[in-house]
Parts: structure tokens; sequence; C-alpha cells
């Protein structure tokens, strides 16, 4: 296998739908497979599957993307910090609808996509505790995105998001929450 043609192929898919393609056709595949090329080749794709951590956050955050990021960092556990942080910034947008104020250019313009490009729902998944009930993105909640604020609380549940500032990051989320 060429891991190189490899990575690069995922890259440009998950990088097509950013820009307004839609869900490529492969792109839910490539989500599951680079999840799954870091279970079973480990250390040999780390190089590769760094340069696809950003991309995959292109995606969109489904329940598909937590479970590849959870077995990313299982096996890769050099790219644990740059997923954590990823996670966390991503799950501040969504839930408090703004960049974290501990995150600044690439990594805050890519959590903005992320949720522009919303909760898409599909895509099982191997973390049940994850993906119990997340389907569906629309609908229900004061901006629509029901779903995709569930998802982000239950990526916080399940996931190892260890850092320094949580509390602080959790407040600074619940403020939108909290009736006046």
């Amino acid at each position: 296998m060429n891991n190189p043609q490899v990575a690069a192929a995922m890259k440009e898919m998950f990088l097509k739908r950013k820009k307004g393609a839609g869900v490529h056709p492969g792109c839910t595949e490539a989500v599951v497979c680079a999840g799954q090329l870091a279970q079973y080749l480990g250390v040999p794709w780390e190089s590769h599957a760094a340069e696809l951590v950003d991309p995959l956050f292109h995606t969109g955050l489904t329940p598909m993307l937590v479970t590849t990021l959870a077995q990313m960092s299982s096996h890769l556990p050099g790219l644990t910090a740059g997923i954590r942080e990823r996670l966390l910034e991503s799950i501040h947008q969504i839930l408090a609808k703004r960049t974290w104020r501990h995150t600044s250019g690439a990594v805050a313009d890519s959590a903005k996509a992320v949720v522009a490009l919303g909760f898409s729902g599909g895509g099982g998944g191997t973390m049940t505790s994850v993906s119990e009930g997340g389907g569906g993105g629309g609908g229900g909640g004061r901006d629509g995105s029901e779903g995709l604020v569930r998802l982000a609380l239950r990526t916080l549940a399940t996931f190892d998001l260890d850092h320094p500032s949580m509390l602080a990051f959790m407040a600074d989320c619940a403020v939108r929450f909290v009736k006046p």
C-alpha cells in the first residue's frame, strides 16, 4: 500500500466537501478508513494521519468522525493533543456559537466550517455511547441544530478531553443556555 497516495486521496475528498460539493462519493468511507488505518497500521500511518486531522474536521461533526478520531487518538498517541484541541474548538463553536478564546487562525476557521456544514447525521460508527440517538441534524432547537448540540455534548462526555481550562471552557459554553 502506498500510504502517501492513500492519504492524499482521502485529504482531497475531505476538502472537496468543505468547498460546498456536498457529500463527495467515497467521503464517508474515507472517514471510516482513516480510523481503521490508524488502528491496523499504527505508527507507520501516523505522519499521514497527522496531515488528515484538519481536513477530517471539514467533513462536519458526526458520530462517525468522533469514532474515527477516537481510533486515531488511541492508536496514534502523538496525535492526541492536536485532536483534543480541534475537538474542543469544534465543540465550543457548536455550543457557544463562537470560537474559543484560546484558539485562532486556521483551527478557529476550520471549527467555523464544521458548524457551517452542520450535522449530516450519517454514518455508523463503533462508539455506541456517541452514536446512540445522535441521528438527524435539524429541527427542534432554538437555532435548528439540536442534533449537533446533542452530539457535541455526547462527545464531551465520551471522548477524553482532559484540558487544564476545562472548567472555564464549560462555563463559557453554558452561558448560551442559561436564561437571563
